[in-house]
């Protein structure tokens, strides 16, 4: 998985914008035979601050009230890594109104909003109506958007 991560993690920064202090990690944990597999920590730091954490933040025995908690912690192993790659295949001019329907968690909105590709003016017109504290709209503010 480290290699594969390795290059998936440099494509999707490549398209982060460059004023953007801001990177995305993802470590295995290894579990015993509970659950069978290791399972994925993924995170977002956006000026040496956590903005996105998966699983940690949807977890449903964590945060019940939270929109898209997992119920276990291997039941969305690798949907991140997948979402990532389905974020790359998709045609530029298609990326702010396509819905990536297995995420749940608001994850591809932060690719948009840091993806200097976009333009500042659709962008803020995108999520012209997000949560002043959302992790969309901490990178939309270090974009000066």
């Amino acid at each position: 998985m480290a290699r594969r991560w390795s290059k998936l993690k440099s494509k999707i920064e490549a398209l982060f914008s460059e004023n953007l202090d801001l990177q995305i990690h993802c470590t295995t944990y290894m579990t015993d035979n509970t659950f069978g597999a290791p399972y994925p920590r993924h995170w977002i730091v956006l000026d040496k601050k956590i903005i996105f954490d998966f699983p940690s933040q949807f977890l449903e025995w964590k945060h019940p009230g939270v929109a898209g908690a997992v119920p276990y912690i291997d039941s969305e192993t690798g949907t991140l890594s997948d979402l990532m790659e389905e974020y790359l295949e998709t045609p530029k001019l298609e990326l702010l109104d396509k819905v990536f329907e297995r995420d749940q968690w608001g994850f591809t909105d932060i690719l948009k909003a840091s993806d200097r590709r976009l333009g500042k003016s659709r962008l803020a017109q995108k999520f012209e109506n997000r949560l002043p504290e959302s992790a969309v709209a901490q990178v939309l503010n270090a974009r000066g958007i």
